[in-house]
């Protein structure tokens, strides 16, 4: 039997996420239930009857289309070596939010999202005041040392900008991730297949409308 794709219910997506040692939080249905703007929908890849592959799809109706934008956040999730199913970890997600203090105030905050041995540092965030009591520096290593305690094999800091560029502003992301002791990995990325260019150069019209 060929394979095919065909939408699955979210206990059958959980499931095979559960088969896995590590797979992106946004690929989890959790994840549509925290996106409440788009509408979350679970397919799975089938070969020979058995599901093999899953992604999480969310969909959106942008004001004055016809049709839906549609996208899959870090995924799909495809595995193609799928013979040793029982040596395969458990991993349940787990969200944590930390925060980091000085004097009653909160200068740092930053969600640890962990699928098995994966941890992410995800959406942080950093007052602009009182930058010389290393706010920031503090959550990482409480995070670090947490991550460590619970067995994770992965601390993932997520993306830096694509420039060293000192004067581009986001370069001190970047710089701060490998003061942190990150090491930068290049993926493939994201990229659009539009299927209908029209509609999309009017979405992408809109996208920059909307970001200002």
């Amino acid at each position: 039997m060929s394979l095919h794709v065909r939408t699955v219910s979210t206990q059958e997506h959980r499931a095979f996420l559960r088969g896995l040692r590590a797979s992106s939080f946004l690929q989890w249905p959790s994840w549509g239930e925290v996106k409440v703007d788009w509408r979350a929908e679970s397919i799975g890849w089938i070969e020979n009857g058995e599901l093999v592959g899953a992604g999480l799809v969310l969909h959106r109706r942008p004001p004055g289309f016809g049709r839906c934008f549609a996208y899959l956040p870090e995924g799909p999730v495809l595995d193609w070596y799928a013979a040793n199913i029982a040596s395969w970890l458990d991993p349940m997600v787990e969200h944590l939010l930390y925060l980091a203090r000085h004097d009653g105030e909160v200068l740092a905050a930053t969600i640890m999202v962990t699928v098995g041995e994966h941890v992410w540092c995800a959406y942080m965030g950093s007052a602009e005041q009182k930058r010389e009591v290393y706010a920031s520096n503090a959550i990482q290593w409480r995070m670090v040392s947490d991550a460590h305690a619970a067995g994770a094999s992965v601390y993932d800091l997520r993306g830096v900008s694509d420039t060293l560029d000192p004067s581009d502003p986001l370069f001190r992301i970047t710089r701060f991730k490998i003061g942190s002791g990150g090491r930068v990995a290049a993926y493939l990325g994201e990229w659009s297949y539009p299927l209908d260019e029209p509609l999309y150069e009017d979405f992408e019209q809109y996208l920059r409308r909307v970001a200002g």
